[in-house]
């Protein structure tokens, strides 16, 4: 889904007005969409919320400003040891571990274009991928995925560097991320503004991702999307869920997915923290963490619902009374759609149809 753009947005309208209102007594921050790029907004809620956990692995947990450190770090080794110029592709193929949105916000800090995707990617799809973007980077997470793109690294031109984050001392030709965070670091304290003056060169119309769709209904098709596209959800969604600096938000999808990068950017740029969850064990995230928000897919829906069934089953007499809530509530909600489908076709016709 991508989101419509507004007029005032290109005006720099954005963000003007008193804040909205939340949930309680957290007011729901209006997030500033004139800033022209993700890594400004980015920097932006660090300056806002830097003390506050901006994401939580388990027990690791990062604050605003530690998630700024690591980005920062990445995103000038990139420029350094991999030439990254703005507006080429970095392709960046792993799935949710803590690497990940550092990782992402460094490539918005170069002002490339991220190019994001599952990392069970078939090798057959893996070099059509590559060069259909023309990546000049492939970061991935294992020393099989990078073992499979240096096979193939004849038929990519455009590709200069692998990056892997699970690195393997006897794959030489791979650089390790922690090479690339080291070097940056050493960048950066040589030259502080350097991403800074690279920000200079990023437009709010810039292309910011390339996500692929789905693919349900044939092969899976590139959207280009800009920061302007992604900023402008940033701020309208904030206020239609009401989610704000002190909600925590659970995330179990994947974030080379769009619903899942969308929500991790949604929360980081409204300062609430975002714990990640493992699909096979929603149950027990859902207990460790609490979520004040719990954005899904289907398929989660329906694990979640198989389980509540399974344990009333378990539990025997004590459960009839819910199961009988349950059946009425079933009965009720089929009564009302079905109130509502006569209701709606009753409403499209026309006064002549209803008089008859």
């Amino acid at each position: 889904m991508i989101c419509p753009v507004d007029s005032d947005l290109r005006e720099g309208g954005a963000g003007a007005g008193a804040p909205a209102g939340g949930i309680g007594p957290a007011p729901v921050p209006e997030v500033v969409t004139d800033l022209g790029s993700l890594w400004r907004a980015f920097h932006r809620s660090v300056v806002l919320y830097g003390s506050r956990d901006a994401c939580v692995f388990g027990d690791r947990a990062l604050s605003y400003t530690q998630l700024h450190d690591w980005a920062a770090a990445l995103a000038a080794g990139l420029i350094g040891l991999c030439n990254v110029r703005v507006g080429e592709k970095v392709a960046l193929l792993a799935g949710n571990r803590p690497e990940w949105l550092p990782l992402s916000l460094a490539v918005q800090g170069t002002g490339a274009v991220e190019v994001p995707y599952r990392p069970g990617v078939p090798a057959a799809e893996l070099v059509g991928l590559l060069r259909g973007v023309q990546a000049v980077v492939a970061i991935v997470e294992s020393t099989e995925l990078a073992r499979r793109v240096l096979h193939c690294w004849a038929e990519l031109p455009a590709l200069r560097r692998v990056v892997v984050i699970e690195p393997d001392q006897a794959l030489e030709q791979a650089m390790p991320l922690a090479g690339l965070e080291s070097t940056g670091r050493r960048m950066l304290t040589a030259d502080p503004a350097m991403l800074q003056r690279r920000q200079w060169l990023v437009a709010a119309d810039s292309a910011a991702a390339i996500i692929h769709t789905s693919g349900t209904t044939g092969t899976p098709k590139r959207v280009l999307l800009s920061h302007l596209n992604l900023l402008h959800s940033q701020r309208c969604l904030p206020q239609a869920i009401g989610i704000g600096e002190r909600d925590r938000v659970l995330l179990c999808m994947p974030l080379w997915h769009l619903y899942g990068r969308l929500i991790a950017y949604l929360a980081i740029g409204c300062g609430a923290s975002l714990h990640f969850a493992s699909f096979h064990k929603i149950e027990q995230d859902l207990q460790r963490v609490a979520p004040t928000c719990f954005p899904a897919f289907p398929p989660v829906w329906e694990q979640i619902h198989r389980r509540c069934l399974d344990a009333l089953d378990a539990s025997g007499l004590a459960a009839r009374p819910l199961r009988l809530a349950l059946r009425l509530c079933r009965r009720f909600l089929r009564l009302r759609d079905r109130a509502g489908g006569r209701a709606l076709a009753l409403h499209r016709r026309t006064p002549l149809q209803r008089w008859r």
